[in-house]
Formats: C-alpha cells, sequence, structure tokens
C-alpha cells in the first residue's frame, strides 16, 4: 500500500529535497574547484565557503529528515 500525501505535504517535501540536491551541487563544485586551483590559490575564503556549503547541506537535510519523519506517523496509521 502507497502512502497518501496532501498536496502540501508532497511541494514541502519535493522543495526540501530540491534544497539538499543543490546543497549538495554548491559542495560538489567548490570541492571540485579546490582540485583544480593550484594550492596557491587556496585562502581562508575558499575553506569558509566550504563550511557554508557543507553547513548548507546539514540544514536542508535536517529538514528533509524532518518532514519525512512528520509523513512516517500517518504511514503507519494507515497500514494498522
Amino acid at each position: 500500500m502507497g502512502v497518501q500525501l496532501s498536496e502540501e505535504q508532497v511541494g514541502r517535501l519535493l522543495e526540501a529535497w530540491r534544497r539538499v540536491q543543490m546543497a549538495r551541487r554548491e559542495l560538489d563544485a567548490l570541492i571540485g574547484d579546490s582540485y583544480l586551483a593550484p594550492r596557491v590559490n587556496i585562502v581562508g575564503v575558499h575553506f569558509i565557503s566550504l563550511a557554508a556549503a557543507v553547513e548548507k547541506l546539514r540544514w536542508a537535510e535536517k529538514e528533509w529528515l524532518e518532514l519525512w519523519l512528520e509523513v512516517g506517523p500517518q504511514e503507519s496509521a494507515q497500514t494498522s
């Protein structure tokens, strides 16, 4: 049996998932840039950017998990 989600729940989950994907892409791009750049060009600002991207990803994943757990009890109630 599938879980029945409201349109609002689906929209919130999709938006949270988009933020997770965007944050992962941003982090991947920053990490890729660090491999391409000469060691001399890596400065503190780059590490601050990496830290900000990691924090953005952590918050997006936290939001996704909270929304998913909010939906979870409804699934178990429907299968009971």
